[in-house]
């Protein structure tokens, strides 16, 4: 009965079973599926293009919080819909390498050689990257511009922090 398909329906649905007028309410539910599934579909799709063109940052001290964005959409798209979402390796590396920017960029194109896995490649972006954060994130915090090429912000013991930083990060 379309009754008890119009009360256990709200918004868009309900207006999709409404739609179809009295005793359709078979049609109602086929219209509303229908609709559901299509929106679900490029919900998906939006998701998917997402994955394989992220943003790129704009500079060097955003990369690392590209990468855990861009690992934190992926883990979900394949939590949501199931294995075969799953990349394979050159797809994953493809990806991170659309995260890049600046001289980490040229690090990973002049050694495709070396950093042959995702794995491989993540752990020289990251350890980079995370530097380039806190590096930038001091130098805000001292009222430096990290423009300035003139000034030099890493002393013995900054440098000692930074190494211990990362350490303990990566292990």
């Amino acid at each position: 009965r379309m009754v008890n398909t119009i009360e256990k329906t709200e918004g868009d649905a309900r207006s999709k079973v409404k739609s179809t007028g009295n005793g359709e309410g078979l049609t109602g539910y086929l219209i509303m599926h229908d609709w559901f599934k299509k929106t679900t579909d490029q919900g998906k799709d939006h998701l998917i293009e997402m994955i394989m063109q992220p943003n790129t940052p704009k500079h060097e001290y955003e990369i690392a919080g590209a990468i855990e964005k861009w690992e934190s959409m992926y883990r979900r798209g394949v939590e949501t819909h199931g294995p075969e979402f799953e990349l394979q390796e050159p797809w994953k590396i493809s990806a991170l390498k659309r995260l890049l920017v600046g001289k980490i960029k040229d690090e990973v194109e002049m050694n495709k050689g070396i950093y042959k896995t995702y794995g491989d490649i993540r752990n020289k972006v990251m350890k980079w990257a995370i530097s380039k954060k806190i590096e930038h994130d001091r130098e805000k915090a001292k009222g430096i511009s990290p423009m300035d090429v003139d000034h030099t912000t890493k002393n013995e013991e900054e440098e000692g922090f930074l190494f211990q930083l990362q350490k303990n990060y990566y292990g």
